[in-house]
């Protein structure tokens, strides 16, 4: 069956059976302090069966005050085995980490005129690691698994910094399992995360006017 309300209020649900119920045991798995899961269910019909089964992925990233948190093989381990009592019988389950790329975004910014050159930069790079974060970024609950990163968005960021007039120009390059497609932006694997591996931020002062983005 399904998670009925009381195994939720209960936090014990009897068998997972969507993604949802799926993370949401991951999430649960005594003893550990997670940050976030994501499970990628896929379904597989065999000759003679009467019913589908799934083969679902459940990538776990523990909670971790560092950049990029990998679980350990223990943590692993747990989970997979607090889904295997959670699962139907024929579905197959398995608890992987998140793959992670790394991204750094080259940009030219015009500042308003007085402000400090090193300390609006210092400030443009603190928007776009908190942006990026794995665990704590995009919307406040980490990098959405397998989302690409848009250009458009990082010059939204950036000009919502304090001080900046505007963004002359602005890239991204990647470090991992990851494409740039035709318009400079940044795609990656469905069960892949963001983070940020630095990123360069040169003031310019001719006040020549900026290039918007189109």
């Amino acid at each position: 069956a399904a998670l009925s309300g009381h195994a939720r209020d209960r936090e014990t649900p009897y068998r997972a059976v969507t993604a949802e119920d799926f993370e949401y045991v991951a999430t649960h798995t005594p003893g550990l302090r997670f940050g976030r899961a994501a499970a990628i269910v896929e379904r597989e019909t065999h000759d003679g069966d009467c019913a589908d089964s799934k083969s679902v992925r459940v990538v776990t990233v523990p909670f971790s005050t560092r950049e990029r948190a990998i679980p350990s093989e223990g943590f692993l381990d747990a989970v997979q085995c607090h889904l295997q009592r959670h699962r139907l019988l024929t579905d197959r389950v398995s608890a992987e980490p998140p793959l992670y790329v790394g991204v750094e975004v080259i940009a030219e910014v015009e500042l308003d005129p007085g402000r400090s050159a090193a300390e609006r930069a210092a400030a443009v790079e603190d928007a776009l690691h908190a942006f990026i974060d794995p665990l704590e970024g995009f919307d406040g609950d980490g990098w959405p698994f397998g989302r690409p990163l848009y250009r458009s968005e990082l010059y939204e960021t950036i000009e919502r910094v304090d001080g900046v007039d505007c963004v002359y120009d602005l890239s991204i390059t990647t470090d991992g399992d990851a494409d740039i497609d035709a318009d400079g932006n940044a795609l990656i694997p469905e069960t892949a995360l963001l983070y940020s591996s630095g990123h360069t931020v040169d003031i310019r002062r001719d006040r020549t006017g900026c290039a918007r983005r189109s």
